[in-house]
């Protein structure tokens, strides 16, 4: 199972600390309000060790200060995005008991679910501490205009049909399907967390990225592995 430090270390943070925000960039205010795109600019504290220096003959102090973090469109665009994601994924994960034949792919299906449901929890958590709009099960974040704004999309969803499809099959024609339907998933989850990564500005969502990118690529070459076996 993939490393789940950064997802754990976010969730204490949303339950222990004290957050503050910022209306606009650099500019400190009260907390912005939510709009239909979801395109507020937030700040969250995290706390930082400043070394002051003494006077003449005093030694130097340290200070222990809050710190901005900024977080911009994208970063709010790919916590939007990433939340249905996942949902889908545990969507496809919950298909396998009872029509997967292999017992590699039962395990890989336990383990996505095992993996993507805190991660779907800190999510949501991160949108309501921003208060921005968090996506309902079912709804298409895409109508926030993230596309449009030259922002970036949503990758690797599957359609309903491609859904009803993987739903239909059984034994051996489902572990398959299976597989390489969720490679695809998990190819446009890492393309979006890199996408983030460049363009980000939040500390904590590149770290949340760099958390899926990681442990979705190690799954997409076990689920590759296992392509080949069935082949």
């Amino acid at each position: 199972m993939r490393t789940t430090s950064t997802l754990a270390t976010l969730a204490a943070v949303l339950v222990l600390s004290a957050c503050s925000t910022t209306g606009d960039a650099g500019t400190t205010g009260p907390a912005p309000s939510p709009s239909p795109g979801g395109g507020a600019t937030s700040s969250a504290a995290a706390d930082v060790t400043e070394v002051q220096p003494g006077r003449p003959g005093e030694p130097t102090s340290t200070v222990v200060e809050a710190a901005e973090q900024r977080w911009n469109h994208d970063d709010i665009a790919f916590v939007q995005m990433m939340l249905p994601h996942h949902r889908q994924a545990l969507e496809m994960a919950a298909l396998a008991p009872g029509r997967a034949e292999d017992g590699r792919v039962l395990a890989l299906a336990a383990r996505i679910a095992a993996a993507q449901a805190p991660e779907v929890l800190v999510l949501a958590s991160l949108l309501a501490e921003l208060g921005v709009d968090v996506p309902e099960p079912g709804e298409d974040p895409g109508k926030y205009d993230h596309a449009a704004h030259g922002h970036h999309a949503m990758q690797g969803m599957l359609t309903t049909a491609q859904l009803a499809e993987l739903a239909g099959a059984e034994g051996a024609d489902f572990d398959r399907l299976f597989l390489e339907r969720m490679v695809d998933h998990h190819a446009g989850a890492v393309t979006m967390a890199a996408d983030v990564r460049r363009t980000g500005a939040s500390q904590r969502v590149a770290e949340l990225a760099l958390d899926v990118q990681a442990g979705q690529s190690a799954e997409i070459t076990r689920m590759e592995g296992l392509l080949r076996d069935l082949r």
